[in-house]
């Protein structure tokens, strides 16, 4: 029978309570869903952000399935791409590996294969910011049972601080050994335990150890002195207890059985956490200062017990001697000073010398700045006035050397002091006669020079001045008569010539061209020449060579040539000779000129200045030359003339 609708609509009970049953769990699993998604969540939230703290980056790559790979957010950072805009991360992070590095990267890859773990560093360049990374990445080979198949699970770190560190550690050490080893000082390095873990290429070629050889500083203990062993241990290990500085001066025998005197410096190393790690230190050899302060101490000795000796020798030495201390107050002088300076030796002890023996006061600046060199250890000598006890004043050379304590400080000074009064008095009277001298030298050469003016006067007065008066006259005539005859003109011509040959003959005299433009030689042989016309006398020349004309300067030419011209005047006015020998030649210092006739010759000390012998004998003088004249009545005359070349 059919049912109502009312009883069709209408449920079971047991349908009810089953559909509410239902329901309670379905609200039961969505609550638990969604706790499950909060939890989820929360656990991604928690590894992301402990991944984005830590700086390695973390990836899962699924390569049958690249849609469930995981790449931690520092991937991008990193590595410089975002991992999701490639379907192929690892192989884009291959391509920026550097190609140093290459090889060893693809090696590590196939590695993995056989280990399934690995772990290696490659060079890596940001694409980005192109720099240079050192990457470390560990990769491990994993199986995924849910989705059944293999996943690569690995990390990279960013080691580039850490690398390049290390780099510069080593390139730091590679400079630091660079530089010990071009140093001349012993350079070494030791750890807590007195290892020796460096030693320059001094210290192994110093000490003759072998380069690799384990060392202790125990080791070099036979070789240090046994008078400085137990003192140089000992402070050492005071110091490195402390962990402070060392300063240590031993002396020890090197290889060569020598000994040397090294000083040791070394400073502690100290991490920058505060632990001490041992010493950096070096040792310099001061052998030849050791030896020079020996010798010191032995020269203060030898200085000190031969004292007396000294004071001995001063007393009789012929020289004055003086001692003054720091302050310039006298402590000792020997009898020749006291003689010297008129005072007995009680009267001058402990008084101040410039004080008391000073003659002016630029003898008193000269002493002061004396007493400041000699403070300053040096030797000098000098003069001053000296002042006497009666008041009279007397030149003296004082050469002074400063005196030193057994330190090595200024502790006075000793004067040796020579009375040149008389030398200096000497030298002012020599000094006079020279200026006297010269003054004299100077006189006959104006006199020579005013002589031949005068004679160039007379040769123009008595010569060409009556030719040329005669020549106005006969004008003069000419001129009234207004008419002239040939004979006249003729007359006229003649003396015109006889006026040019004169003018000529005088400018030869003054001014010989030849001299300037050809030298003395050609000058000479020109003025020779120039007697040709003469029967008597005959010339006998010998004369140097063209090529040693430039010996003599112009000047000295110039006096040469007229020197010639005035002994060839008097042998031709006054001697009447029949031969004439001239000489010219050089050596290395002077030119020499010989002249000689065979005239009447004269008397030496009877014949009158005049004739020119004292003219040229003050020219000859002038240069600082010599003259010698040779003559006897009747038998000629000849005269030797030396002139310096410089």
């Amino acid at each position: 029978m059919p049912r109502s609708k009312a009883q069709t609509l209408k449920r079971p009970a047991h349908q009810e309570t089953a559909i509410a049953k239902l329901r309670d769990a379905n609200l039961l699993l969505g609550q638990q869903k969604k706790k499950l998604e909060q939890e989820l969540y929360e656990a991604r939230f928690h590894l992301n952000t402990v991944l984005e703290i830590n700086d390695t980056v973390h990836y899962l790559v699924y390569p049958q399935h690249p849609e469930k790979n995981f790449f931690s957010p520092r991937w991008e950072k990193v590595l410089g791409f975002a991992p999701r805009k490639t379907q192929y991360p690892l192989q884009e992070k291959k391509h920026h590996v550097v190609l140093d590095s290459l090889s060893y990267y693809e090696n590590g890859l196939e590695e993995l294969r056989k280990k399934e773990k690995i772990c290696f560093k490659y060079q890596y360049q940001h694409p980005r910011s192109g720099k240079i990374l050192w990457l470390q990445e560990e990769i491990a080979l994993k199986y995924d049972i849910l989705n059944d198949q293999e996943v690569w699970s690995g990390t990279v770190t960013d080691i580039s601080e850490a690398e390049f560190f290390k780099e510069y550690i080593a390139e730091s050490e590679k400079r630091f050994k660079s530089i010990t080893d071009a140093l001349p000082i012993m350079i070494w390095v030791t750890d807590q335990e007195d290892n020796i873990t460096y030693f320059n290429d001094k210290s192994y070629s110093f000490f003759d150890v072998k380069k690799g050889q384990p060392l202790r500083l125990a080791d070099f203990g036979p070789i240090i002195d046994p008078h400085h062993k137990e003192h140089a241990f000992a402070e050492w290990d005071r110091q490195k207890e402390k962990q402070l500085p060392l300063h240590l001066e031993v002396l020890i025998t090197d290889r060569h059985n020598t000994k040397r005197y090294l000083a040791i410096e070394a400073i502690p190393r100290i991490l920058p956490g505060g632990q001490w790690i041992g010493y950096i230190g070096g040792a310099f050899d001061l052998s030849k200062e050791y030896q020079y302060k020996q010798g010191m101490e032995s020269a203060f000795s030898l200085l000190k017990s031969s004292e007396e000796k000294y004071r001995k020798l001063f007393e009789n030495m012929q020289l004055g001697v003086a001692e003054v201390d720091e302050q310039e107050k006298i402590r000792y002088a020997n009898d020749v000073f006291l003689k010297m300076c008129g005072y007995s030796l009680e009267e001058i002890v402990g008084k101040k010398a410039g004080r008391l023996f000073c003659g002016n006061k630029e003898s008193e600046a000269i002493l002061k700045k004396q007493h400041e060199i000699r403070k300053q250890g040096i030797e000098s000598a000098y003069e001053l006035q000296f002042k006497k006890k009666d008041g009279t004043r007397a030149s003296v050379i004082i050469s002074g050397t400063p005196l030193f304590d057994s330190k090595g400080k200024v502790k006075g000074s000793v004067g040796i002091h020579w009375d040149v009064t008389e030398v200096r008095n000497m030298e002012k009277t020599l000094l006079e006669s020279k200026i006297s001298k010269e003054k004299e030298l100077i006189e006959a050469k104006l006199r020579a020079e005013e002589e031949q003016r005068v004679q160039i006067g007379r040769d123009l007065h008595d010569g060409v001045g009556q030719v040329l008066a005669y020549l106005t006259m006969q004008l003069g005539m000419v001129k009234i008569k207004n008419s002239f005859s040939a004979t006249e003109l003729e007359q006229l011509e003649k003396s015109a010539r006889t006026a040019l040959e004169q003018v000529r003959s005088l400018s030869r005299t003054l001014a010989p061209p030849a001299l300037r433009d050809l030298g003395l030689r050609e000058a000479v042989r020109e003025l020779i020449d120039s007697y040709a016309i003469l029967k008597k006398p005959v010339f006998a020349v010998d004369l140097y060579r063209q090529t040693e004309d430039y010996n003599l300067s112009l000047d000295k030419k110039t006096v040469v040539y007229r020197i010639l011209q005035e002994l060839l005047a008097n042998s031709l006015k006054h001697a009447k000779a029949n031969k004439i020998s001239i000489r010219l030649y050089f050596d290395q210092k002077c030119f020499h000129l010989h002249y000689a006739d065979d005239g009447k010759g004269f008397d030496p000390q009877t014949v009158k200045k005049g004739i020119g012998l004292e003219s040229i004998r003050s020219r000859v003088d002038f240069y600082k030359g010599s003259t010698v004249f040779t003559a006897t009545p009747g038998k000629g005359c000849s005269i030797v003339i030396q002139i310096p070349i410089t």
